[in-house]
């Protein structure tokens, strides 16, 4: 028979008794709080743990998580960044303090409010967003059913091919399609304003005085390659019937044109008001503007590649 020890006179007495027979020392009410102590303890631990792990001095720690977020609340809030670029061209004299601000709040929010991007609720954090020191191991039985479900479940495979050509539209084609006449049309327009003033297209960050027209000039022209590039990237799709994969490298090709529009159109911003700040500028833009159309053209074309070696999930 199993024993244990009374607490109360350290007799050996029978584990299935409710009070020990010498002393008469009640057994389970005594196992009844000390397991609701013990249960109150470790409550009282995890919260003091949570509120820990979930301090907002914590939470603003820089590290690569961190950035990461950061990182992708940026690219899902591209227009938050044309909104801040279209203010500091109204508000020339305040554009450092303005995107001071935009820094700091692209910073801020998404780690402060748990979001990617702004009006979307608060996605739960996956297993690769919590840093290494706040992960819990989780059973091995579990991982591997998981990821039996998964494969078991998501299927491959290659699209059927038909006898006669077939066209399929999407989004990134009629995209580029509806950008390609304005920004081509525009694109003309400053251009040959441009050129009636006797001005040379690489001088045009040498001149002061064409105002708007060498903004328009540089919009219409990035706008104009971009609106070029999804029209192949969507024809190629349409084409092979491949409506995924490659969106990355077409996402990071587009982001760098857009910072190219922009660092051409601060550039000559900096060339007519002439600041210690604009010249800065000016001399890393002179570095980088070279590359920076190639490396958005390379971004795009990887992502068009990769689109076609892609296998296409079965809906």
């Amino acid at each position: 028979m199993a024993t244990m020890i009374c607490p109360s006179c350290g007799h050996s007495i029978p584990t299935e008794s409710t009070f020990c027979p010498d002393c008469g020392f009640k057994l389970t009410e005594n196992e009844t709080h000390r397991s609701s102590r013990l249960a109150e303890e470790e409550s009282t631990q995890l919260h003091r743990r949570q509120r820990v792990t979930n301090s907002w001095q914590r939470r603003l720690i820089p590290n690569v998580t961190n950035l990461k977020r950061v990182g992708r609340f940026i690219v899902n809030n591209g227009w938050f960044l044309l909104f801040i670029y279209v203010i500091s061209l109204i508000f020339n004299q305040w554009r450092w303090g303005i995107f001071a601000l935009f820094i700091l709040s692209s910073y801020l929010y998404p780690l402060l409010t748990g979001q990617d991007s702004f009006g979307r609720p608060q996605r739960h954090p996956s297993r690769r967003d919590v840093p290494a020191d706040q992960q819990f191991d989780e059973p091995e039985q579990v991982v591997k059913n998981q990821s039996k479900t998964t494969a078991q479940q998501t299927q491959f495979r290659k699209p059927a091919k038909s006898g006669r050509f077939h066209f399929k539209s999407n989004l990134e084609f009629q995209t580029g399609s509806i950008l390609i006449i304005p920004s081509l049309v525009c694109y003309l327009v400053a251009k040959q304003l441009i050129s009636k003033r006797g001005i040379q297209i690489d001088q045009i960050f040498n001149q002061t005085s064409l105002g708007t027209t060498a903004d328009v000039y540089f919009i219409s022209l990035g706008v104009l390659g971009i609106a070029t590039a999804m029209i192949l990237g969507g024809l190629v799709k349409s084409m092979v019937h491949h409506p995924f994969g490659g969106q990355k490298f077409k996402r990071w090709g587009v982001i760098t044109a857009v910072l190219t529009i922009l660092l051409a159109v601060a550039m000559y911003q900096d060339t007519v008001t002439a600041t210690s700040a604009g010249a800065i500028v000016s001399a890393v833009g002179a570095f980088l503007m070279p590359f920076l159309p190639w490396l958005a053209a390379i971004f795009y074309g990887l992502g068009i590649v990769k689109n076609l070696l892609t296998p296409q999930k079965m809906i």
